[in-house]
Formats: C-alpha cells, structure tokens, sequence
C-alpha cells in the first residue's frame, strides 16, 4: 500500500534496483563460458568440444561439462567450481584446504596412482594421472576447483589446468 501512496517514482525505482541486479546476476552458462573459454578449450584440447552442462547448484557449486564427439574422439572435461563463500564454515572461516584434500587423496587411493604437483597454477594444483581419466585439483585465491577429464592426454589435462588456474 505504501509503494501506491508514494507515486510513480518509487516503482520506477523499484524496478530500476531489479534489474540492475538481474544484469549483474550471470547464468551457470556465462559464468561457465568465462570459467574455460571455448577458444582456449580448443586449443588445449582440440577441435569440436561443445558445451553439454552448465548448472548452478544450491550449494553454491558451479558445475560445467563439455563433450567431444567424432572427428577427434569422444573425450569429456567436467569442472566443478567451489568458491569461498561455498565452501566457508560457520564461523567464517574456510575450509580450502580440507576440501582440495577431500578431491585429491580419493582419486589417489583409487587409482593408485601418486598426485603430481603442476607448478605455476593457482595457490597449488595437482594431477591424479590415471588413464582414461584424469583429475586435476587446483586451489586458488578465490575457490577450490575440480576438474575431471576422460581421454585426454596428460599435457591437454595440465593445459586445462592452466586455462582455468586465474580468476
């Protein structure tokens, strides 16, 4: 009722305020787009990869899948990005660390393979090189990221990983 009272001029405001805040708000497509460029996907990993998911969870995870099909073999590359906020305990605090911990050390003890540091991306990353999957688990600045890729060759995974190691 006060919104009526007080004229035109608060609804204009109103809507105003909404859509700045629509405009600022990115779908899980753009932020994935922006997270693994398609052009730098393809020169890490070769041509015909198209997007194949994009979500937003409501734990705060952002989810991306791409897929290759044809012409190049059927490869996959998935990223699930966690950002600090997401991945903050109660108290403020984060928990980056103990999460990078949690993405790493099962690949290892499955595959029996050792992690190998990637040096030069984010805070630290790490690569479980088991064959035809590879994990790759960087954690920046910003977040934690887990990126999990089928037929791809060791130095395209390290080339992911360097593609998506900067905010």
């Amino acid at each position: 009722m006060k919104l009526i009272r007080t004229g035109i001029a608060a609804v204009v405001v109103v809507v105003v305020g909404l859509a700045s805040v629509s405009a600022n708000a990115q779908s899980p497509e753009a932020m994935c787009a922006k997270l693994l460029p398609a052009a730098k996907l393809q020169a890490v990993a070769g041509a015909g990869f198209e997007a194949a998911d994009a979500r937003m969870e409501k734990s705060g995870e952002l989810g991306c899948a791409w897929m290759r099909r044809g012409a190049g073999g059927f490869a996959t590359v998935s990223v699930q990005y966690y950002d600090r906020k997401t991945i903050a305990r109660e108290d403020g605090k984060g928990v980056s660390d103990e999460l990078y911990e949690n993405i790493i050390t099962p690949h290892e003890q499955t595959s029996k393979a050792k992690r190998e540091p990637i040096a030069g991306v984010g805070k630290r990353a790490a690569l479980v090189p088991a064959d035809p999957q590879r994990l790759v688990a960087i954690q920046r600045d910003d977040g934690i990221l887990r990126i999990v890729m089928n037929n791809l060759t060791k130095a395209q995974a390290i080339g992911i990983a360097k593609s998506v190691a900067a905010p």
